[in-house]
């Protein structure tokens, strides 16, 4: 007699017990230390039954990257739309990002901290497909910032867009140092509190950036 299929809301749930699994073992112990049975042992589920929902622990990886970055590409996207004077709008799209990276720090981890594998490392395997979702959210991402500078900055004729991915490069570089020293608690031998400091490096790097923005 033929097993009966799964409903739809119960795959969905098995897989994201499977995936929160995963991004624990992840962030937690890196990706050299992520495999099917020590999955299956944190589900209570065997590594066999996993291959029903993932081909692989790099198909889990990779979901787990793209959601993250679907996460964030809806955080900064509201934030983009931020009214009013530039400044505001730069503020919230940095505490957009700041946000996200301690709201969501395990994704956070296997995005940009820990050496996870990258969009280069699949080409031509069969998860190729798979990562070019999370190259492209990547892509859209980084042209929707580069973009803003533009037009914060008076638009194409005013800055160039090497210029204007530049100073992105610069707002990005600088929080993400701060958050990974505050994740390699390394930061709280010289102050407990990272929200705080944040706070004061964002307003101090506001203050510097807001004379060059046009009138």
């Amino acid at each position: 007699m033929t097993k009966p299929a799964r409903p739809r809301k119960e795959i969905e749930s098995i897989k994201k017990t499977i995936l929160a699994s995963a991004l624990a073992i992840l962030s937690e112990e890196g990706y050299g230390a992520l495999t099917m049975r020590k999955i299956a042992a944190r589900t209570g589920m065997t590594a066999a039954n996993i291959y029903n929902y993932f081909h692989n622990k790099d198909d889990i990886y990779l979901e787990l990257v793209i959601q993250g970055f679907e996460l964030l590409h809806a955080s900064l996207s509201e934030a983009v739309k931020t009214q009013g004077a530039p400044a505001e709008r730069v503020r919230a799209i940095m505490d957009s990002y700041y946000n996200f990276s301690r709201e969501h720090g395990q994704h956070y981890d296997i995005m940009f901290t820990l050496p996870t594998p990258k969009f280069n490392d699949f080409v031509g395997t069969g998860l190729e497909e798979k990562a070019r979702v999370e190259m492209d959210i990547s892509d859209r991402i980084v042209a929707m910032l580069t973009g803003t500078v533009e037009e914060i900055f008076g638009g194409a004729g005013k800055i160039t867009h090497e210029n204007a991915a530049a100073r992105m490069i610069e707002a990005w570089t600088l929080i993400h140092g701060l958050v990974s020293l505050g994740k390699s608690r390394v930061l709280q031998y010289v102050a407990s509190d990272l929200d705080a400091i944040y706070a004061r490096m964002r307003d101090e790097l506001l203050s510097f950036m807001e004379g060059t923005f046009p009138v």
